[in-house]
């Protein structure tokens, strides 16, 4: 097992590395130009200064990634490296032209991330049950691999191997177009009053959310992927001038077509880990709003040994009921349903 880890780059990412590794008893070393954020990072991960690290672990902007690459396998040659950017093309092909790192070199990009940055915004389980690509070149030792693949495991993420072409295709849109939506989203917001401003709901928070992220780290982020975010753009474009072109002509079928393949396609969006998606069999239990409810309700899960996967909860203050809905595998919940209906519960099927 992995004992000793350093981390370059005390933010969001580097600093929930070391926390989630600490977790498991590993020995960190935190290191970061901001010697503010260092200073936090190292506290609030527990870290030690750590003379030869099995594993060094690259958490700075894409940009200078390669640089601290170069400086760190100097000072430490026999650790493996990884690095944690966003974008793995470029990168990989300069890796690859360094004779004395490429063999010990793990490009990674975890899935994961928070609209807020820095080591105060960071989390132990940051990771947990989320996807964490690895890019192997022809270069790659299986050490160095297997290393790289322990780190990601105690951090509770899953790894999918792709190449770093691939890799950047795919995030361009899964990641980088969502970005560029919502903060083109935010901005229209410029010619609305404060007093409209009140009118937004969930929706609009939902697709804004990504709009607060640090401006500096994403510049960087969308440069060094321009080719493949280009693309996406351009078919979206596409799409977004169909949609005009339907509204203007009022193009019923047009608008239903793209309503349609929209609910559809996000139906695809991986679950838990990565894979994809069950189809869970939901039900809601109405519960009056006294305390132990949610707690009696779970017992009768267990009483018919049924695994709950998910559950919400939807309650306003001053409100006399509450109402939960869980979601189940198809036969858990038609055990659950009449179970509880035998007991005069509230409940009602999805």
């Amino acid at each position: 097992m992995i004992t000793s880890v350093r981390i370059v780059g005390a933010g969001l990412i580097g600093t929930s590395i070391g926390l989630a590794l600490r977790s498991h008893g590993v020995h960190v070393d935190i290191s970061d130009s901001d010697k503010s954020a260092e200073a936090l990072a190292k506290d609030l991960a527990r870290a030690e200064k750590l003379d030869n690290p099995e594993v060094i672990i690259v958490a700075v902007p894409v940009s200078k990634i390669l640089d601290v690459l170069k400086t760190e396998s100097a000072l430490y040659p026999r650790s493996i490296l990884m690095d944690v950017g966003s974008t793995k093309y470029e990168l990989q092909v300069k890796v690859d032209e360094l004779s004395d790192l490429r063999s010990q070199f793990v490009g990674t990009h975890p899935m994961a991330g928070r609209e807020v940055s820095g080591p105060t915004a960071a989390r132990n389980d940051l990771f947990a049950g989320r996807a964490w690509p690895i890019v192997k070149s022809t270069y790659t030792s299986s050490a160095a691999l297997e290393k790289v693949k322990e780190v990601i495991g105690l951090c509770g993420a899953t790894t999918y191997e792709m190449g770093a072409e691939e890799h950047d295709r795919a995030v361009s849109v899964l990641s980088h177009l969502p970005q560029i939506l919502s903060s083109a989203m935010a901005g229209q917001l410029h010619g609305l009053s404060n007093d409209e401003l009140v009118l937004s709901g969930q929706g609009l928070r939902d697709l804004t959310r990504l709009a607060a992220s640090d401006k500096t780290m994403w510049i960087d982020i969308l440069r060094s992927n321009r080719q493949f975010i280009i693309h996406a753009l351009n078919s979206l474009g596409e799409t977004l001038d169909t949609v005009l072109s339907a509204l203007i002509e009022d193009d019923e079928k047009t608008l239903e077509k793209l309503l349609v393949v929209g609910k559809d396609q996000q139906q695809r969006i991986s679950g838990k880990h990565g894979a994809q998606p069950r189809d869970y069999s939901f039900i809601n239990v109405v519960v009056g709003d006294k305390p132990g409810q949610l707690g009696a309700l779970f017992i009768e899960c267990a009483n018919v040994s049924v695994n709950v996967e998910d559950i919400t909860l939807e309650h306003s203050p001053g409100q006399q009921t509450g109402l939960i809905t869980l979601a189940l595998s198809a036969k858990d919940a038609d055990v659950l349903y009449h179970h509880l209906v035998k007991l005069n519960w509230q409940v009602h099927r999805a």
